[in-house]
């Protein structure tokens, strides 16, 4: 399925650089996937349609918005740091958030068990990890209405 993106933060961002991903890979110490780099180059900050996941055999959640790389004031909750921040000291070594639900649960790289191709996995609320999707690509092919 195609998936589409429309702007959810209204801010002007500044574009996702080389070396913005380089720097968040090296911080994080992983080599983020591939189609993750050219999907945030082009869409930080946006809404994906259709916009629903699966997380186990017998539930859904709704992916609201791809977090930026950098802070931008006002709209620090939508950031990759910020949200590392709130994660780090709750959720194993390993797990980085790239994405937000609308009831403020992270959508995650686990590279916990796969250094180079992690899997998606979602960060509750009481930070509990619940495995997604066993790559990004996937995570993506698997949005739905």
């Amino acid at each position: 399925m195609t998936v589409f993106w429309e702007p959810y933060l209204s801010l002007a961002l500044q574009p996702v650089s080389a070396a913005d991903l380089a720097q968040l890979e090296q911080e994080w110490g992983v080599a983020l996937p591939g189609e993750y780099k050219d999907l945030v180059t082009a869409c930080q900050g946006m809404a994906p349609t259709p916009d629903i996941f699966n997380v186990g055999k017998k539930s859904t959640n709704v992916f609201n918005v791809l977090l930026t790389i950098k802070r931008h004031e006002g709209y620090e909750s939508y950031s990759i740091p910020r949200a590392y921040e709130v994660l780090r000291p709750h959720v194993p070594p390993g797990v980085f958030p790239f994405a937000k639900t609308p009831s403020g649960e992270f959508i995650c790289f686990d590279y916990r068990d796969r250094p180079t191709d992690p899997q998606v996995v979602l960060v509750s609320v009481e930070m509990a990890v619940y495995p997604i999707s066993n790559d990004f690509g996937s995570f993506l092919n698997g949005l739905h209405h």
